[in-house]
């Protein structure tokens, strides 16, 4: 689920292929104002079991009108999905990232610079968002250990300090890294 606080959205991804879109203001039982969903828009959102699901974080740009969506890949690994915040029907993605995460990893978007931050294996890793094709450039990766045997759980950015906090899972501690570049 994502919130889009400029436009008065909220984004929620379903174990059924969608992601619906509902008016932030919006009270009670009511439809989506958007559903983005079919074979075209090559979502993989996770599937639901007995009582859960595991559905993927879902990030807006509302500067560039963007939604970015981690999908799993078929052949392993991940990509993201890049979107127009407005799409809806079975719309193809407008730009893809292939590799950044999966899609449990967590993610978050610098969008005055159109750079999309993660935690993989060590490393802080920044990639830029492609508006249009497939982006298959390299990110620019800066060493951020997290401790023995932790994985990330949750990421925020901090422009104002230019730090990327992060959430660890082993240890239940929160990092702070020192990140400029995701900035500048």
């Amino acid at each position: 689920m994502s919130i889009d606080a400029v436009h008065d959205e909220i984004f929620l991804a379903t174990p059924d292929q969608t992601i619906l879109t509902f008016n932030r203001l919006d009270n009670g039982n009511v439809a989506p104002k958007r559903v983005l969903g079919g074979n075209d828009t090559e979502l993989s959102l996770g599937e639901q079991s007995m009582g859960g699901g595991n559905v993927p974080c879902l990030r807006i740009d509302p500067i560039h009108n963007l939604l970015l969506v981690p999908v799993s890949g078929r052949r392993g690994g991940g990509k993201i999905l890049v979107f127009d915040r407005t799409a809806s029907g079975n719309t193809r993605p407008k730009a893809s990232i292939r590799g950044p995460v999966g899609m449990g990893n967590q993610f978050e978007v610098y969008a005055p610079k159109l750079r999309l931050v993660t935690h993989t294996r060590g490393n802080i890793e920044i990639w830029n968002v492609p508006l249009n094709g497939e982006s298959t450039e390299r990110p620019v990766k800066i060493p951020a250990p997290l401790g023995r045997q932790s994985g990330d759980i949750g990421i925020v950015l901090d422009p104002l300090h230019k730090e990327v906090i992060i959430a660890t899972a082993a240890g239940n501690t929160v990092m702070t890294f020192s990140v400029p570049e995701v900035f500048d």
